[in-house]
């Protein structure tokens, strides 16, 4: 096995199980093989027809990227494959992308509320950030936004002291495209203009204390010719359905170049009610590994969290600290940037 399937195989198998590789020849585990291949980002006609795929679900979470790594993992580890599933909670976003025109409804007050639950139940999450506010984050002729402000602040500083990581979520969310299919905040930037967007971001965030960990592209989307400067920044990047289309299908989480790309796919991708039949699935079919979720915690407020404390009760015990994903990823990669 080369040094990318090694990475990968170490991802599947989990760091402390590492070792398991020195006693494995590659060529005589093709189910760890197929699963731990080195991964790139494929041609444009490629991803097209991955798009059409997962549209019309003969490309899923189950069939791309569960059902190999559960193979692998079984083929290596055997009977000790059969484990509880490691769930990576993303939240998106905090400050709310309409916090600027609704703050009573998706403030700093509310995200409150949504946090105690988590915290309550012991449920580790990363919350995607965005530094400023868009006046109207939909318009991309709009170009005015206000600053985060200090209850805004002061609850990221709150949610990191408590164990919460943090995703970079662009820099205000606002789309440079006013179609919905091409709702993005970086698709089109040039190397230069998005350098200062992440530097101008992970500035205001640093001038707060805030330390992002991971990135997360608002509505999921960024030019494939992206993503090697953002892999030289972050160890992990965040994907979601609308990213197929761009980056192509793959399996989640997977080392693509100099990060790890961890994709989150249907059906745990949604609102706590739906995710909750999805993650009792999981739970008992004992699938071991780490596992993407995406939760939006406005969406969850708009539902009035009831849902969200029923999935906590499930995600309770099951749901892993990123602090110790990011450790994995780091080792792998020979330590921190």
């Amino acid at each position: 096995m080369n040094s990318d399937e090694l990475r990968n195989a170490a991802l599947l198998l989990g760091a402390d199980r590492a070792r398991v590789l020195s006693d494995v020849d590659g060529r005589g585990c093709p189910a760890l093989l197929t699963a731990a291949r080195r991964r790139r980002i494929p041609r444009r006609a490629v991803r097209l027809a991955h798009a059409v795929l997962a549209k019309a679900g003969r490309l899923s979470y189950e069939s791309g990227s569960l059902a190999p790594a559960t193979a692998a993992r079984r083929a290596v580890l055997g009977d000790a494959a059969e484990d509880a599933p490691r769930f990576l909670i993303r939240v998106d976003e905090f400050p709310h992308a309409r916090a600027a025109d609704l703050p009573d409804r998706y403030g700093a007050g509310a995200f409150a509320r949504f946090h105690e639950v988590m915290l309550a139940a012991g449920v580790p999450y990363l919350v995607a950030a965005l530094p400023r506010l868009s006046v109207d984050y939909l318009d991309p002729e709009e170009t005015a936004w206000v600053p985060m402000d200090e209850r805004s602040a002061g609850m990221l500083r709150r949610v990191q002291d408590e164990g919460v990581s943090v995703g970079l979520h662009g820099l205000t969310h606002r789309t440079v495209s006013a179609d919905p299919r091409r709702h993005s905040e970086l698709c089109g930037l040039s190397e230069g203009e998005l350098s200062e967007m992440l530097d101008t971001g992970l500035g205001v965030l640093g001038e707060i204390g805030v330390v992002p960990r991971a990135f997360v592209a608002p509505f999921n989307r960024f030019d494939p010719g992206q993503y090697a400067q953002l892999a030289r920044r972050f160890p992990v990047i965040t994907g979601g359905p609308e990213s197929v289309r761009l980056m192509g299908w793959h399996p989640t989480p997977t080392w693509l170049g100099d990060a790890v790309y961890m994709p989150c796919y249907p059906p745990l991708y949604g609102r706590a009610r739906d995710l909750l039949a999805v993650v009792r699935d999981l739970v008992g079919r004992r699938v071991g590994g780490w596992v993407p979720l995406v939760l939006h915690w406005g969406w969850e407020m708009d539902a009035g969290l009831t849902d969200l404390r029923a999935l906590c009760d499930e995600l309770a015990g099951v749901a892993a600290s990123w602090d110790a994903f990011l450790a994995e990823v780091l080792a792998a990669e020979g330590g921190p940037r």
